[in-house]
């Protein structure tokens, strides 16, 4: 089974927007003041101006596809150009799945792993996955449809290879 996230890109593109216009901001106000509030004025711009090229790289140039193929589940990230695998796991290493949005009280940040592929930021509907890493746990944070996420935790619960 194979789900590919239609990824909201709205959010990300206003909060890349807002950066930008906070950037050019800071440094407009850089040359209005003495050197200790510039300096601090070029430090928040070129802060901002970095934040909204990580966001850009990030949410606004992947798009990620959750696969389950016998007994492993496959994050695949492509962007216009190439497409490689991130994450690769064995369907028998999950623990369990879960929405986020109750991850505090579930897993009490004990896991020495966390990923986090989302396309859309702020989403509002995501899963987290526990699974056995080789010194603990670990967790993925991805965002598919219901229909996806009852497919795999039948696999989970059940531990049958699809072929």
């Amino acid at each position: 089974m194979k789900y590919t996230v239609k990824s909201n890109r709205l959010n990300a593109i206003l909060f890349c927007i807002t950066l930008l216009i906070a950037s050019i901001l800071f440094m407009a106000l850089s040359f209005l003041t003495d050197n200790f509030l510039s300096d601090i004025s070029k430090s928040f711009s070129a802060i901002f101006f970095m934040l909204s090229i990580i966001i850009t790289s990030k949410y606004l140039t992947f798009v990620y596809t959750y696969t389950i193929d016998g007994n492993e589940f496959i994050i695949t990230q492509t962007s216009k150009f190439v497409s490689k695998t991130v994450c690769r796991l064995y369907i028998s290493d999950i623990v369990k799945i879960q929405e986020t949005k109750r991850i505090a009280n579930f897993y009490n940040n004990q896991y020495n792993e966390k990923y986090n592929y989302c396309s859309t930021l702020f989403c509002k509907e995501s899963y987290t996955i526990k699974y056995n890493s080789g010194d603990g746990y670990g967790i993925i944070i991805f965002e598919p449809d219901k229909r996806f996420v009852n497919e795999l935790e039948k696999y989970i619960n059940c531990n049958i290879t699809l072929s």
